[in-house]
């Protein structure tokens, strides 16, 4: 019975044994000779926090404070033009506005609240009005204790694990962002034990890359970028700041300047607002005008709107500031997407955030081309073909006319559908600025008779007949 009580002891403690060392496979075994580990609360850990910490400085163009940064996205008043700012290169115009109007900028600009406000450990804290703002604004004098080094950064995924002070593995957790490193950081316990697998990389201002191998490289590292660290206001480095948005790469200032200036009048071929849809219909006969001293002028049939207009260029991103106090819809900073050059036009692309898009056209003549007159009428009619829609873009089927010599031929414009057969036919006839379709008698059937031409652009007709409004846009392609 004695020899059972042992037998059973004995296998108890080899059962505890066995579940111990269960628990420690369920880790990847890790050497800690070979990776070392550090305290949450040593110096390394502390330039790993710096290193990864949510810069505050960047956005100083706008609050004035580098304790925090406000959280994108967000809108700023700067004298009357409300700019969006959704990502570091529309911090970058901010800043190049800064330097058009020197010492009178920070008056003009104000901040639309409510707003966001990052800290360095990623904390966030919404402001709801201006003494809000300021009271936090003040309380931030000199660099914060822990402020970002901005002149290095993380290149992730790191590995990281985790150790009790038995140098017991207790877990691992992979980080894809300076958040996820913060934090990670934020959760662990003076005492807890870190150790990062190695091979990492830091990413220098400029884009170099630096391969670190052990916690002392590292250190060394940080602290070098820290040391030799020189904050330059006109730095932009969209890569370094990882904000990835594909614009006219290849475009420039300059090149956008000498397009908009080459050209007498511009019109509004498309304009998209967010929750609005297409608005260049109600922009018909709108004529842009652009001066070098960087007004701009919008003549509409007698009336003239002024207002003011600036170009900017980042290292890839080129941009036109538009201020028209009268026509709000243009006020914004529209990022350049693309220029186009065509026989006998040119065509400029702009966007804004995700929704929005502008494009301007003109064929670069030394006046506002009498469009709703007979003969031009005629004579551009009878160039390319042209799409037939509704006033909101849409129609009952996708068609293409052809009105050349007078004659009407209907085709099908669905790109799944390459018979080009004939849908309909008829002949068309013009007095001033009536047009008169006849002989209609399949597809457009209903469309038989007088139109009064109500809008004329270069390349789009607005047709009214009654309460029915139709749209011709030529398509030249």
């Amino acid at each position: 019975m004695k020899n059972l009580f042992s037998y059973t002891i004995y296998f108890s403690l080899l059962m505890v044994v066995l579940s111990f060392t269960s628990c420690q496979d369920e880790f990847e075994e890790i050497s800690t000779d070979e990776q070392e580990t550090i305290t949450a609360n040593s110096a390394t850990a502390s330039l790993v926090k710096s290193a990864s910490a949510k810069d505050g400085s960047f956005d100083d163009v706008v609050d004035n404070s580098s304790c925090f940064a406000i959280k994108f996205p967000y809108t700023v008043s700067i004298n009357g033009l409300e700019i969006v700012v959704d990502s570091y290169k529309d911090l970058w115009f901010l800043k190049e506005l800064v330097k058009q109007y020197d010492d009178d900028f920070g008056d003009m600009l104000t901040i639309v609240f409510p707003i966001t406000i990052t800290y360095s450990d990623f904390s966030e804290l919404t402001i709801n009005n201006l003494v809000e703002f300021r009271e936090l604004a003040n309380e931030c004098t000199g660099d914060p204790v822990d402020a970002r080094i901005p002149c290095v950064a993380f290149v992730y995924p790191i590995k990281l694990f985790t150790f009790d002070l038995n140098n017991q593995q207790t877990g691992s957790v992979e980080v894809e962002s300076d958040l996820a490193l913060r934090r990670f950081f934020k959760d662990l316990d003076d005492d807890s034990l870190v150790s990062i697998d190695f091979p990492i990389s830091l990413k220098k201002r400029g884009g170099e890359e630096v391969v670190v191998n052990s916690n002392e490289e590292l250190a060394i590292a940080i602290e070098s970028a820290k040391n030799s660290c020189i904050v330059d206001d006109d730095f932009f480095d969209d890569d370094f700041y990882d904000d990835d948005d594909d614009d006219c790469e290849n475009c420039s200032t300059d090149q956008l300047t000498e397009m908009l200036l080459a050209c007498p009048y511009w019109y509004v071929y498309e304009l998209k607002l967010e929750n609005e849809g297409g608005l260049e219909e109600e922009y018909d006969n709108y004529w842009f005008s652009f001066k070098e001293n960087g007004n701009v002028n919008v003549t509409v049939n007698d009336e003239v709107f002024e207002g003011s207009w600036a170009a900017s260029s980042s290292l890839n991103t080129t941009a036109l500031v538009i201020n028209i106090p009268d026509l709000t819809n243009f006020n914004a900073t529209w990022r350049l997407d693309e220029i186009e050059i065509g026989d006998g036009f040119k065509k400029i692309e702009f966007e804004f955030g995700d929704e929005n898009e502008m494009v301007l056209k003109s064929d670069c003549r030394d006046e506002i081309p009498a469009v709703c007159e007979t003969e031009v009428i005629v004579e551009t009619l009878n160039n390319c073909t042209w799409d037939i829609t509704n006033i909101d873009g849409t129609f009952f089927e996708e068609l293409t006319i052809d009105f050349s010599n007078y004659n009407i031929h209907v085709y099908s414009d669905d790109d799944n559908d390459e018979t080009e057969n004939v849908l309909d036919e008829g002949n068309w006839e013009i007095s001033g600025t009536t047009i008169t379709f006849n002989s209609l008698s399949m597809t457009l059937a209903n469309y038989v008779g007088e139109w009064e031409i109500v809008s004329c652009e270069p390349e789009r007709y607005k047709l009214q007949r009654g309460e029915e409004i139709i749209v011709l846009t030529k398509d030249c392609d």
